[in-house]
């Protein structure tokens, strides 16, 4: 399938709130909200794989998790060109190679696709396969909002 725009869920589903991104994208796909044309992927903690995923595409939206200094569940969404290639005021998650320095790379080889971030304050980093109650209760508002974006890049496109 040939899209122009995906949503990216990404994180390590053995460290609680770190894989909300995942839960994120997995629900997209179980109810089959993603518009037609718009890829969902499960990014997991794949790091440099996700290069090649994303230098085809125009737009990206990334669900994480997001150590940005609020109380546990905030959400942020930003521009991914807001973030320093050292974040100081965000930083993603623990991944091997996180989303920041994919992107970092694939600016580089100028294909960086324009990126929102979407992301949820965690309560826990600890092992465990389930989100904390109060990051749990936030996969839903992301979904809207990942939904949200790619309905308004849809009608821009137009």
């Amino acid at each position: 399938m040939t899209a122009h725009a995906a949503i990216l869920g990404v994180g390590n589903l053995l460290l609680r709130d770190e894989g909300i991104g995942v839960h994120a994208v997995k629900k997209i796909e179980k109810t089959g909200m993603a518009p037609d044309g718009v890829m969902v992927f499960d990014g997991g903690t794949e790091g440099f794989g996700l290069l090649d995923l994303i230098s085809g595409l125009e737009r990206l939206i990334v669900l994480d998790c997001v150590k940005g200094g609020g109380e546990p569940g905030t959400v942020y969404c930003f521009d991914a060109r807001d973030l320093p290639f050292s974040p100081d005021k965000y930083q993603t998650s623990i991944h091997q190679v996180g989303i920041c320095e994919i992107l970092h790379l694939s600016d580089l080889v100028g294909t960086r696709p324009w990126t929102t971030i979407i992301g949820v304050e965690p309560e826990s980093l600890s092992i465990g396969t389930e989100l904390t109650d109060v990051v749990a209760a936030k996969v839903d508002t992301i979904v809207a909002l990942a939904l949200e974006k790619v309905k308004l890049i849809k009608c821009l496109s137009r």
